[in-house]
């Protein structure tokens, strides 16, 4: 009930200039193209325009009715991630996954500039190569998230 309030309340704020597919439009990786727009979607939407496993995300709504846009845009990145990737990072939709790489040029632009061996990967390697890349890259930054909290202790 609280989170339906919270929504009903900020129905009355507004999207300037953008249709909601472009509002929630999404990179590659499930950031939000917007974030701003984005989150001003996700306050001026019907509740029934929003997912059902969103409205149970107290985290995020509560980022929603907040002011701290980098931790919306980590949390969104977050949700997405679970919808765009398997749990060993490989992309449960490879091809769509490569042409959303492909579509999206700021995205597209940081892979060329700083990882361009991957970048090439995507452009021309088989769609199975793509997928040992990424789950490579989920394998190494599991593994430095589990030495960053050994260093903790």
């Amino acid at each position: 009930m609280l989170r339906c309030a919270l929504l009903l309340a900020l129905v009355a704020q507004t999207l300037a200039g953008f249709t909601m597919d472009e509002a929630l439009a999404i990179h590659p990786d499930g950031t939000p193209l917007d974030p701003e727009a984005f989150r001003d979607a996700l306050r001026s939407s019907p509740t029934d325009d929003i997912p059902g496993d969103w409205m149970q995300d107290s985290k995020l709504l509560e980022l929603v009715a907040g002011d701290d846009l980098d931790a919306f845009t980590d949390h969104i990145r977050e949700v997405n991630h679970d919808r765009i990737f398997d749990a060993d990072g490989s992309a449960l939709d490879v091809k769509a996954w490569r042409q959303s790489v492909h579509d999206d040029a700021f995205y597209g632009g940081l892979l060329k500039e700083h990882y361009e061996e991957f970048y090439k990967v995507i452009l021309s390697g088989t769609d199975e190569q793509v997928q040992s890349v990424l789950r490579a890259q989920q394998a190494a930054a599991v593994a430095e998230s589990r030495g960053a909290r050994h260093d903790e202790l």
